[in-house]
């Protein structure tokens, strides 16, 4: 599951179908979300030539926080709205959102044709080269410069993946065949070449748009400058937030894990749910692709099950197609919509331990509500109903465990 923060601040801005759609210009919803902070903020920052630079940073280091996409020369172009960002928002203005997301859509794109050309040749292992994964933080100076941090970066994912290989080998015959385990350097070098095309390709062509996506993170850049705890949701986002905040929601129901070979399965089949229901879907079945309906199909190779889990997110209404490898290996695809569910995970559930005395004890693994709806559950509630009914039980103290308690709705 994945960790969740305590959201002590959230535009959820619903007020306009049209805002909540993304079909209103970024200025638009930038000058609301202003007007909204100036209104409600607890502590509204002054935006000025220093909120700017700030602004500036933040959204190039989200975009690009590898340095794998823009080189000097990009930022130097970029470099004269460093502190006019303050004054576009003013005068209803995305002069540096547009340059920049110009610019990263080419980048993107010459990123997806630098990774076809670095690996369609074997890498030579035998040269003496420095590289430390993670440390190299400074932007290329030139294209050159960019298509060596590729080259870097990729040829140490294909030795890592080698040398895995020959830790397994090493385990099991206490010795291992390097020329056997070089052999298999084609065959990793295709993986790690798809790994990384699929990543892109999920990021700017499937589920939500390129362009949806980088206005989102525009603004939320924008509400990072103020605290870490403002975040701007469209309607989608809003949707899958309240989802994992409820005690019930639009699920699959079933569950991802990473396996040992880098691939993803099921985990779990919820009773009842859409998967289970299917007759079709089963535990240990491997994602081989994705298919939202009305939309291109997806290779969900490279991905894990985070990112996937992400993707499915996308949406509680259309239907999806998956493609999974049987144990058998055989193929199968299968036509799944969502179903309203409850989220077990989130429930409020009380034991009494029975000792030299009796303690009552309650876990809460979510600050949960049924959002909207007066009569709902939540967890304030629920909470309440579980020590009534320990203190029937003449318990002699409580325990609360909130050990796994991941934040939620306050």
């Amino acid at each position: 599951m994945r960790m969740r923060k305590i959201i002590f601040s959230i535009f959820l801005l619903i007020g306009s179908n049209n805002f909540v759609n993304g079909q209103q210009d970024i200025s638009g919803q930038l000058a609301i979300i202003k007007q909204m902070v100036d209104e409600k903020h607890i502590q509204p920052r002054r935006i000025d030539d220093s909120f700017s630079l700030d602004w500036y940073n933040t959204f190039l280091e989200i975009l690009d926080p590898t340095c794998l996409f823009f080189i000097k020369p990009d930022l130097d172009a970029l470099g004269k709205y460093r502190t006019s960002l303050d004054d576009e928002i003013g005068q209803s203005k995305a002069d540096f959102y547009k340059a920049v997301t110009a610019l990263y859509k080419t980048r993107v794109n010459n990123a997806n044709a630098i990774i076809q050309t670095l690996c369609s040749k074997p890498f030579d292992f035998s040269l003496k080269e420095f590289y430390v994964p993670g440390f190299d933080t400074l932007s290329a100076r030139n294209e050159k410069e960019l298509e060596k941090k590729w080259y870097t970066l990729l040829k140490t994912e294909v030795l890592h993946s080698l040398g895995a290989m020959a830790a397994s080998q090493y385990s099991l015959k206490k010795s291992f065949n390097k020329s056997e385990i070089l052999s298999k350097e084609p065959e990793v070098r295709a993986r790690i070449k798809t790994k990384f095309l699929n990543k892109l390709k999920a990021y700017t062509q499937f589920g939500k748009s390129f362009e949806a996506t980088l206005s989102s993170i525009y603004i939320n850049s924008f509400l990072h400058c103020f605290d870490p705890h403002s975040i701007y949701m469209d309607g989608q986002a809003r949707q899958s937030f309240e989802t994992g905040m409820n005690t019930e929601g639009y699920f699959f129901g079933f569950t991802l894990v990473n396996t040992e070979k880098g691939e993803v399965a099921i985990s779990h089949l919820e009773p009842g749910g859409p998967a289970w229901s299917s007759g079709r879907i089963h535990k240990d079945d491997v994602l081989l692709q994705m298919k939202w309906e009305g939309k291109s199909s997806m290779d969900l190779e490279g991905l894990d099950a985070e990112e996937i889990s992400e993707m499915m997110d996308e949406s509680n209404t259309a239907r999806l197609e998956i493609t999974v490898r049987k144990k058998n290996g055989l193929t199968e695809t299968i036509n799944l919509q969502k179903r309203k569910l409850e989220n077990d995970e989130n429930f409020v559930k009380s034991f009494v331990l029975k000792g030299e005395k009796k303690i009552g004890y309650i876990t809460l693994p979510s600050f949960y509500t049924q959002w909207e709806e007066e009569s709902g559950s939540r967890c304030a509630n629920d909470v309440a109903k579980e020590i009534v009914k320990l203190k029937r039980d003449s318990i002699s103290g409580l325990v609360l465990d909130l050990r796994n308690n991941g934040g939620g709705s306050m």
